[in-house]
């Protein structure tokens, strides 16, 4: 309920491999209606580590899409660590 601190995420497409994030960016807040800025832009892998370069604090994390690949994506594990 209060703002956190956000070091790295790691986000694993478990049994579903060929369903992650090609391309993404992420944002850290905390207002959920408005994010600002990216905190990261990157490419995305089966398993997919974010290690960013400064710490963020906020409330709510967004992943947005950029890139459609034609199929589903999927998250098994969203593991937020500060």
């Amino acid at each position: 309920r209060s703002p956190q601190l956000v070091r790295s995420i790691v986000m694993n497409a478990g049994s579903s491999a060929d369903d992650y994030l090609t391309r993404f960016e992420l944002y850290v807040g905390n207002n959920p209606n408005n994010f600002g800025k990216p905190v990261y832009q990157g490419m995305g892998s089966p398993v997919t580590r974010i290690v960013l370069n400064s710490p963020v604090r906020g409330r709510y994390i967004r992943v947005v899409n950029k890139q459609d690949k034609k199929a589903w994506w999927s998250i098994h594990d969203f593991r937020v660590r500060a």
